[in-house]
Order: structure tokens, then C-alpha cells, then sequence
């Protein structure tokens, strides 16, 4: 004659701790990558808002010297964003034009930069070939931020073109 079984086997027991500990070690990792986006989208943000800041800022100076004051000093930090080890400046952010290198840099209309609609002429004079420092009526600007985040080297660029 069998005896009444009550409770668990141990054989039971050990299945069921199995499938309790997958699914614990399965809602921890789930967590662990949500705390991660989060951090990622937080570190996006602020990236976001500072290049915003940086466009509005080049609205409120006069239109005819935008180029000459941010083509001086087109580097800034970001709060809460760390500049990448290998960045020379040592900060996040900078400000962009389509412009060589020369003494004083030079807004040039001939510069290969499809994402900014470049070549184009910038001053209306018709010839797209044209190197200026002021004089423009349209002002492709990129500003980029590049930042050492949680999950590795990130970027942000926004683009846009100012006019008078």
C-alpha cells in the first residue's frame, strides 16, 4: 500500500529553483540594461539641449560677426559630459563652419559638405567659389558634441543654416 505523498520531491524543488533563478537573473538583467538606457538617453539630452543652446546663442549676436566671434573660440563644455581621453581641446563641444584653416579662417562657399548643402553660394553674388569672413547672407553651421559616456564614445551634431 503507497503512502499519502505530501510536499515536494527533491527533485521538484531543485526544477523549481532552477525556473525561479532564471527568471530572477532574467528581470536583474533587464533592469541593468533599463538603468543603462536611461543614463544613455539622459547624456543624449543634455547633448541635445546644449547644441540647441549654442544655435540660440548664435542668433542673439549680430548676424555680420556670428562667423568672426565662434570661428575664435568655437570650443565649450557641456555639464554632465565628459570630453573622450583622445580630444586635444579637452572639451565636448564645438562649433563648425564651413571654413579653411587659413590666418584668419576664412568662410569658404567651395567646401564639400553635403550635410550643410555645401558648395553654395553664401554671399547671393552667384559664384559658389568665394572665401569671405563676413559679407554672407546664409550661414551653414554644425555643432558637434563628442563625449566619453556610460556606454562608450558618443556623439550629437545639429545642423542648420542662419540667415539675417
Amino acid at each position: 500500500m503507497l503512502r499519502d505523498r505530501r510536499g515536494f520531491s527533491l527533485v521538484e524543488l531543485l526544477v523549481a529553483t532552477a525556473i525561479l533563478l532564471t527568471a530572477a537573473i532574467g528581470l536583474i538583467v533587464a533592469l541593468i540594461t533599463a538603468v543603462g538606457l536611461t543614463e544613455d538617453t539622459r547624456e543624449t539630452a543634455l547633448a541635445s539641449e546644449a547644441a540647441r543652446k549654442k544655435i540660440e546663442e548664435m542668433q542673439e549676436t549680430p548676424f555680420d560677426t556670428i562667423f568672426s566671434t565662434h570661428v575664435a573660440n568655437p570650443h565649450f563644455d557641456v555639464d554632465g559630459l565628459i570630453p573622450r581621453e583622445s580630444d586635444p581641446d579637452g572639451h565636448v563641444g564645438k562649433i563648425l563652419f564651413p571654413s579653411v584653416a587659413n590666418a584668419p579662417p576664412m568662410l569658404s562657399e567651395a567646401v564639400a559638405d553635403t550635410p550643410l548643402g555645401m558648395p553654395r553660394d553664401l554671399n547671393g553674388n552667384g559664384n559658389a567659389t568665394d572665401m569671405m569672413t563676413n559679407g554672407y547672407l546664409i550661414l551653414p553651421v554644425r555643432v558637434k558634441i563628442d563625449w566619453e559616456g556610460r556606454s562608450g564614445s558618443r556623439s550629437f551634431e545639429l545642423l542648420t543654416s542662419l540667415s539675417e
